[in-house]
């Protein structure tokens, strides 16, 4: 097949990562797949490492999606799809489907992937709905069922080949680590205010955080306002994960808002036990008290309460064997299957529709 991904972002999240790892996956299973992106989007880097070796598998199209350049917008999109001639559109953010809508050809499907709960992914012929909520949702707004196919996230390559870390010893004190980019939804500030409850019930602990973000400075100060300054370390950018993970014994992911969570992922491959908010991707991926833990969204007080309970040394072990013998189904060749099949289906139900 002929693949255009398509994503106006120009961060580098969770997002910008699946949008990475598809055109991975997919072009190792022989499709062409073109990845336009916006001028100056961050992912650029990484996709120039990704096409080495790939030939004319991988081919990006960088393109000004902002200012005065919008003005010309709905041309050059239209110019770039009559020369592609794609097989099958794939949206990354309700952006894309909202500027690829009115130029898709009628046979051509427009593929939305749920990264988020915008309306505007309601403009997809068909959807990716990466969690059974995700799926739900869209199916109670009226999006028709049979053209809504559950595909998770897949496991990052970087991360698919580590050595599963059995007795992997603690800390002293044991290290709580957040990862993630420092926004509101993100629940940094929940992270925070956890770790001064736990440390006030008693708990010996230290915190680490890595991210970048509009909430970074927020957090600095609340930091010291809860005077944490000695027990919380902030990483900045996380240019090498693996270390990260190496340094700490528990990751959190307190956030609001988290449709999937790759980090989760990350964690399990890196051998080490997740504690979640119970919300969207997170509450999908973890069996609570069998892979990890969840503790009630926005809820300061649960998660100290949850540090409590994992702080036990035997239960360590346990949640991170668990969460090995989840990882297979989310390997490329599974979730890889499930990818090509949703867009064989959507190229089908087109076809059908004359």
């Amino acid at each position: 097949m002929i693949i255009l991904q398509v994503m106006f972002s120009r961060g580098l999240g969770g997002l910008e990562r699946a949008f990475l790892d598809h055109a991975a996956l997919l072009t190792a299973r022989g499709h062409t797949v073109h990845c336009l992106i916006a001028q100056n989007a961050r992912s650029g880097a990484e996709l120039e490492r990704l096409s080495t070796g790939r030939g004319d598998r991988l081919q990006i199209h960088r393109i000004e999606a902002h200012g005065w350049a919008r003005l010309l917008l709905r041309y050059r999109l239209a110019k770039l799809l009559a020369r592609l001639g794609p097989d099958v559109i794939v949206a990354h953010g309700a952006k894309s489907v909202s500027r690829l809508k009115p130029l898709r050809a009628r046979h051509v499907p427009l593929v939305a992937i749920t990264h988020n709960a915008s309306p505007r992914l309601m403009g997809g012929t068909h959807l990716l709905a990466l969690t059974a909520e995700m799926e739900q949702l869209y199916i109670a707004r009226g999006f028709t069922p049979g053209r809504i196919h559950r595909v998770p996230n897949v496991l990052p390559a970087r991360v698919a080949y580590i050595p599963q870390q059995w007795d992997r010893p603690l800390h002293q004190p044991l290290t709580v680590g957040m990862l993630a980019r420092l926004v509101h939804k993100k629940g940094g500030d929940i992270f925070l205010h956890g770790v001064r409850l736990a440390l006030d019930q008693g708990l010996r602990l230290r915190a680490v955080i890595g991210g970048v973000g509009e909430e970074a400075a927020a957090l600095r100060r609340l930091c010291s306002e809860l005077k944490l300054d000695g027990q919380v370390e902030f990483l900045g950018w996380v240019a090498e994960p693996d270390h990260f993970y190496k340094a700490i014994d528990i990751l959190c992911v307190p956030s609001r808002d988290e449709p999937f969570g790759l980090v989760v992922l990350e964690g399990f491959a890196q051998g080490t036990p997740v504690i979640a908010a119970a919300v969207g991707g997170p509450r999908e991926l973890i069996q609570d008290g069998f892979n990890g833990c969840l503790f009630a969204a926005d809820d300061a007080t649960a998660l100290a309460q949850t540090l409590q309970r994992v702080a036990d040394g035997a239960l360590l072990p346990a949640l991170r064997r668990a969460a090995y013998t989840v990882l297979p189904r989310y390997s490329s060749t599974v979730v890889g299957d499930q990818l090509e099949r949703a867009f064989e289906l959507a190229r089908a139900d087109l076809r059908s529709d004359g």
